[in-house]
């Protein structure tokens, strides 16, 4: 086994990996900045001008069933989590994403999300008070969660009283998208996303029968181009969980990022005007969605490197985002770097 897979190996089937992948990212990079591994049947790109020339290259296109194929095995047709995404916005390209995803952008687009601006720092307000007079406590519990979740939860119109329950539900979900999940997860991912389906399933007829203000309303309403109920769930189910879970993780991620960078975090005390690049620090220090995947539809040169038209090709984005070419001191937190784009 050359070197490249042993790094592989670890990277992705030991806690090592998981728990600290950045050393193994270098490591790989040094080796093999574009690697074809036979362990996992796909080819790996772990540079910065790498990941960022796959992800603005229409010659790397998704295709759901083959990366499903690669991830899960080829029997993940009978798993209910997997097969309820098949034809979700972010599985599909061309004409069909682009009808997906027009029903949406612009509730996400900038002026409307900076009406929420206001409601969002009442609301940190709120969550913050409490966990300040108690001297400190659970973070996550206290803030990363409550706060993502109300947000997405009023702009869908998700009621109140029953988002709790999808924290862990959501985290049982995004198991099928491991590499290699085993049978347990899977189970757990399967009963966690028939839960779901069924939660958006009444919630949507109820939006059909008395809509309100909200973004699941709007979607669920009749017009020129309706969307079939399992759209809806489907649609419902990305939004929301994509809406809370990654940015509960990354204030996970990047409250214990400072805490490993007392300076940074000093420096944030000392200059508040650092905060404005905080966000994108974060996300490329420690961002919660560390791999993607694309496929060729030809042949691709990397480097000096030539990758076959249908192949599957992971991106790291982890891997791009700490690449000393691109970024100085890249495992650190720097909150001076000027603009740039993780």
């Amino acid at each position: 086994m050359s070197h490249a897979e042993q790094t592989v190996h670890r990277l992705f089937e030991t806690p090592e990996g998981r728990r600290s992948p950045y050393p193994l990212y270098h490591e790989l990079r040094a080796e093999a900045p574009v690697h074809q591994s036979d362990a996992l049947g796909l080819w790996l790109v772990s540079t910065y001008e790498g990941v960022s020339a796959m992800l603005r290259d229409p010659r790397f296109g998704k295709n759901y069933s083959r990366q499903m194929d690669t991830l899960i095995g080829e029997d993940w047709r009978r798993h209910s989590s997997a097969t309820r995404f098949q034809n979700s916005m972010v599985s599909i390209d061309g004409p069909d994403h682009t009808r997906l995803r027009k029903r949406v952008v612009k509730s996400f687009m900038r002026g409307n999300v900076d009406k929420l601006r206001p409601l969002i720092e009442r609301m940190v307000g709120e969550f913050l008070d409490p966990y300040e007079e108690a001297g400190g406590g659970d973070l996550l519990q206290a803030l990363a969660f409550p706060l993502p979740v109300t947000v997405i939860g009023e702009m869908l119109g998700v009621p109140e009283a029953d988002r709790e329950q999808f924290r862990q539900l959501v985290a049982d979900l995004v198991a099928f998208i491991e590499v290699n999940p085993d049978d347990e997860q899977m189970a757990g991912a399967d009963a966690a996303s028939d839960q779901i389906n069924a939660y958006f399933e009444g919630l949507i007829a109820e939006k059909r029968r008395d809509p309100k203000d909200d973004l699941l309303s709007q979607l669920s309403a009749p017009g020129e181009d309706p969307l079939s109920t399992e759209e809806l769930t489907s649609m419902a189910t990305l939004l929301f969980a994509a809406g809370f879970e990654t940015t509960t993780n990354l204030v996970g991620n990047g409250m214990w990022g400072l805490l490993q960078h007392p300076d940074a975090l000093a420096g944030l005390r000392e200059d508040p005007g650092q905060y404005d690049q905080l966000a994108d620090e974060i996300l490329r220090y420690d961002g919660t969605a560390q791999m993607l995947s694309r496929y060729t539809s030809a042949d691709v040169d990397m480097g000096d490197v030539t990758i076959p038209a249908g192949e599957c090709v992971m991106a790291l984005l982890g891997a791009g985002n700490h690449d000393p070419a691109e970024f100085a001191d890249p495992d650190a937190i720097v909150l001076d770097r000027g603009r740039f784009r993780p």
